[in-house]
């Protein structure tokens, strides 16, 4: 589940947008209608704490990993391109990729709420 939202504080530049994520799963019942016919409802509910802070942490931990491979890839590509001429390679386009910052945060709630 993603939801959008601000923080009080800026993350990762100047901007305080975010979007949160919960790792979840889907659980399905049977609703038995007025007219008694029946209707299976999906719902998505959210992990309990710890499980969603491995679940999160593993997928941050990937993002890390994977925006440090693509980093790699484009010196890999840019030196190999200051050594190869340019107008010998025209059909060759590199797409300009990046990935979303991430992080783990954990809601902490004061006593008195």
């Amino acid at each position: 589940m993603a939801y959008f939202g601000k923080t009080n504080q800026p993350l990762f530049s100047d901007d305080c947008n975010i979007c949160a994520k919960q790792s979840f799963y889907s659980k399905t019942k049977t609703v038995t209608q007025r007219n008694g016919s029946s209707v299976e409802i999906r719902q998505d509910i959210p992990y309990d704490g710890i499980k969603q802070a491995q679940d999160l942490i593993m997928e941050v931990t990937c993002l890390n990993w994977a925006h440090a491979l693509l980093e790699m890839v484009y010196t890999f590509i840019g030196e190999w391109m200051d050594k190869n001429p340019r107008g010998k390679y025209k059909e060759i386009e590199v797409p300009e990729l990046r990935f979303v910052k991430a992080g783990l945060a954990i809601e902490q709630v004061s006593e008195g709420e």
